[in-house]
C-alpha cells in the first residue's frame, strides 16, 4: 500500500532527524530560542555528505565555538535528501549543501544565504566545457546539431545543465547521453561514442581532446542560516567562519570541505542565475536534487510534532 506523500515526508525527516541523533546527540524538540547556543542547545549547521567527514565537521564546530562565544555542533547528513529535510525541522540553525540543495532549501523553509565558499584562486564560480576529439570537424555549438552528447547525469551542472542550455541558447539540438560521471563522458568521447562531452574546465585540457566551448558558470555553493535564529547569533557564527578562514589551520580545514579556500559575503540574488538557468533548460529543483519530490507536500506536516534531531 502506497502512503500518502505527507506520511512519506514525514518518514524522510524523521529519519534525517534520527541520523543526526546518532551522529551527534540530540538537542531537544523543544528548543528554546533564547538560549541557542548554550552548551545544551547548540548552534546546529548540517553539511551533505559532499562536504566534509564527521571528523572534519567535528572540528569545525569546535573551532567556530572557540572562535563565536557560541556552542556551534556541525553534523553530516547521509544523503542530500536527508540534509534538505533536516534544514525544515526547528533542531537545525542552517548549514552548508550544494548549490541545488540550498536552492530547495531556500524555496521550501526560506534560508538566507550569508557567505559563498571560495575555492582555487579565491574562484567563486565554476565552468562548464563542451569538449570534443582533437580530429573531430566540430568548430562551434552550432556544428552538433543532431549530434550524441554525454551528459553527466540530469542534476550535474558542468556536465549537463549548463551544457544544455548553452545548446539550447544556440538553438541547437542535440541528442544527449546520461552516462553518470565525469570520467565516463571523457571515455565515451575517446572511444568515439558521442560528438562531444559537457564536463567542467580543468587547468589542462585530457590528452586528444579540445574545448570545443565554455557552456556557461555557476556560482559556489553558500553557507546559510534559517532566519528563526536569531541575528545576533548568526553574526556571530559568520564573523568566527571568517576569522577562522584567514588562518592556515582554518585554511586546511576549509579544504578538507569540498575543497574550499575561503569565504567571502553574499546574499541570496546572487543565486537567481541558476533558477534561470534551470527554467532555460525546463528543469525544476525537484528533477535535479535527489528525493526532492518528498519534500513538495511538506506544509501537511507539523515539524513540531517530528520529534528530536
Amino acid at each position: 500500500m502506497i502512503r500518502p506523500a505527507a506520511l512519506r515526508l514525514a518518514t524522510l525527516v524523521a529519519l534525517a532527524a534520527t541520523a543526526l541523533v546518532v551522529a551527534g546527540g540530540a538537542t531537544g524538540c523543544r528548543r528554546s530560542a533564547e538560549t541557542i547556543g548554550s552548551s545544551g542547545n547548540p548552534v546546529v549547521l548540517v553539511l551533505s555528505p559532499a562536504h566534509g567527514s564527521r571528523a572534519s565537521a567535528a572540528r569545525l564546530g569546535d573551532e567556530l565555538t572557540r572562535r563565536s562565544g557560541l556552542a556551534v555542533r556541525i553534523e553530516v547528513a547521509p544523503s542530500a535528501s536527508r540534509a534538505v529535510a533536516a534544514v525544515g525541522t526547528p533542531q537545525v540553525d542552517g548549514g552548508i549543501l550544494s548549490l541545488f540543495e540550498y536552492l530547495l532549501a531556500r524555496q521550501e523553509f526560506g534560508v538566507e544565504a550569508r557567505l559563498q565558499l571560495l575555492r582555487h584562486d579565491g574562484a567563486r564560480s565554476y565552468r562548464g566545457v563542451m569538449l570534443v576529439r582533437d580530429d573531430a570537424p566540430y568548430r562551434s555549438l552550432a556544428d552538433l546539431g543532431g549530434a550524441r552528447i554525454a551528459y553527466v547525469d540530469q542534476a550535474s551542472t558542468t556536465g549537463h545543465l549548463l551544457a544544455a542550455r548553452a545548446l539550447a541558447d544556440a538553438g541547437v539540438a542535440a541528442q544527449g547521453v546520461y552516462v553518470g560521471s565525469h570520467e565516463a563522458a571523457l571515455e565515451a568521447l575517446r572511444a568515439g561514442k558521442v560528438a562531444a562531452a559537457a564536463t567542467y574546465a580543468r587547468d589542462e585540457l585530457p590528452p586528444g581532446l579540445r574545448q570545443l566551448a565554455v557552456t556557461g558558470e555557476a556560482p559556489n555553493e553558500p553557507v546559510f542560516f534559517h532566519p528563526r535564529l536569531a541575528a545576533d547569533k548568526r553574526e556571530r557564527v559568520v564573523a568566527a567562519l571568517v576569522e577562522l578562514a584567514a588562518t592556515p589551520d582554518g585554511h586546511a580545514l576549509l579544504g578538507e570541505l569540498a575543497d574550499a579556500t575561503g569565504v567571502v559575503a553574499v546574499t541570496d540574488e546572487l543565486y537567481d542565475q541558476v533558477r534561470e538557468m534551470l527554467a532555460a533548460t525546463q528543469h525544476r529543483l525537484e528533477d535535479v536534487v535527489p528525493g526532492a519530490w518528498r519534500l513538495r507536500n511538506r506544509r501537511d506536516v507539523s515539524t513540531a510534532d517530528l520529534g528530536p534531531i
